[in-house]
């Protein structure tokens, strides 16, 4: 072959390739007209073309969109174009379980963000609380990357299955910042392998539960196996910054697995929610819990008026571990102590508390509260604490307990190890 039919060749198959790439994308923009000026509409017309990848494009700086629902979508790129504000439409979301964007039962879905902000009407939403701002639902290999997500009247992000035993995987959600939501910053109710990378939740306030993130089945089907969240923070919340609710699982349930690496927990939980204050707060099934395993590792915990971690989970419930944390400045209140572990029931039952390892944490604190309070009853409901252990580096300067048991008795105690080296 000579050289210059060479790179004739060469030539033609670059001119081919950048024709094929931008013959694969379309911007939504493309579908409005003086006709039709809905976004929804477009952004439809858009989805369901042969095109592989959707822009958003900045031709339209402010999109506004009302409930938009995709169902069975596969294999598409959505790319929001920088400095693109989403709106949703003023008083169009009249059912409670409306979803600025709903995906049901989808597969390859990948979004990029560019920094674009969605914005959610909070304060329009007095009823209910699934007006979520993306809503996953029985959904597979999704991503969605560099997005601030705000006001929504439900979760910033929620993630489930669908029909019975459903659930949905491989969910990559990285640079999130997801703030004042009206429920949670992020609920995981059925997934599996879900990765949440150097995200923010943050200031969530209007409902119950009110944490940054929420974890918690809806019934012993659902699916909580392989949750990843990385390098994240979860701040200034009116419940917890992490809530790990599994009562509704049980011995029968797929055994959970739940890691949070190099996160960062602060601030969270106001005086005016009710519910128990705590950076963390874990429970489980009390009679038949299920079984797996959380772990919390090189966490930092920090500046809180309450302690780190309140539990009501049975020993028999999954496992617990907390290694290489650094928890200080917390406890400022002087109300509730660093570790706070209840029995789940104060009339019936018999209970072992339990469960945990903590692997070389550092505790800082300067008040006069135990660094760790297990609480019985006085119908003897706690039969016994165990299978506790590891290593705490404790820092304070005042004369407190290490441990104090309230309405139990220490000497029922099984495979209690706990080393405190305290540091004045």
């Amino acid at each position: 072959m000579s050289k210059r039919i060479y790179i004739f060749l060469s030539l033609s198959f670059f001119l081919f390739s950048i024709h094929f790439n931008y013959g694969q994308s379309i911007k939504v923009s493309e579908f409005l007209s003086n006709s039709n000026s809905n976004a929804n509409i477009a952004l439809q017309k858009a989805l369901q073309s042969d095109f592989d990848t959707i822009i958003l494009d900045n031709d339209v700086r402010h999109w506004v969109f009302t409930p938009l629902t995709i169902s069975n979508l596969k294999k598409k790129i959505i790319v929001i174009e920088k400095d693109i504000e989403i709106h949703a439409k003023k008083k169009s979301f009249p059912k409670p379980t409306d979803s600025l964007f709903e995906f049901l039962n989808c597969e390859d879905i990948h979004i990029y963000g560019n920094g674009a902000k969605i914005c959610m009407n909070k304060d329009e939403y007095i009823d209910g609380e699934w007006r979520h701002a993306f809503s996953l639902k029985k959904s597979k290999n999704i991503t969605i990357k560099n997005l601030e997500i705000y006001g929504s009247g439900g979760d910033g992000l929620y993630i489930s299955g669908m029909e019975k035993g459903t659930f949905s995987e491989n969910i990559f959600i990285e640079n999130i910042l997801s703030s004042n939501n009206k429920r949670q910053g992020i609920s995981i109710i059925s997934a599996r392998n879900v990765h949440v990378i150097q995200s923010r939740f943050a200031n969530t306030v209007g409902t119950l539960p009110g944490a940054g993130v929420d974890i918690e089945p809806n019934n012993k089907w659902n699916t909580i196996d392989e949750i990843f969240f990385s390098q994240c923070i979860f701040e200034n919340n009116d419940h917890s910054g992490i809530l790990i609710a599994l009562s509704k699982l049980d011995s029968t349930s797929h055994p959970i697995n739940i890691k949070f690496e190099r996160c960062i927990i602060r601030s969270n939980h106001s005086k005016e929610n009710t519910y128990v204050a705590s950076e963390i707060v874990l429970s489980a099934n009390k009679e038949s819990p299920v079984k797996g395993k959380v772990s919390f590792n090189q966490c930092t915990i920090e500046n809180s008026e309450w302690g780190f971690l309140y539990s009501r989970k049975v020993k028999d419930a999954y496992t617990v571990s907390f290694e290489d944390c650094i928890i200080r400045n917390i406890c400022k209140s002087e109300t509730y102590p660093p570790v706070l572990f209840e029995v789940p029931d104060y009339h019936f039952g018999s209970y072992s508390l339990g469960g945990y390892n903590f692997k070389n944490i550092t505790v800082k604190y300067e008040t006069k509260v135990p660094l760790l309070l297990v609480r019985g009853s006085s119908l003897g409901t706690l039969v016994n604490f165990s299978n506790v252990k590891g290593q705490i580096n404790l820092f304070n300067s005042k004369s407190i307990d290490f441990i104090e048991y309230i309405k139990y008795n220490p000497t029922n105690n099984i495979n209690v190890d706990l080393l405190i080296d305290k540091v004045n």
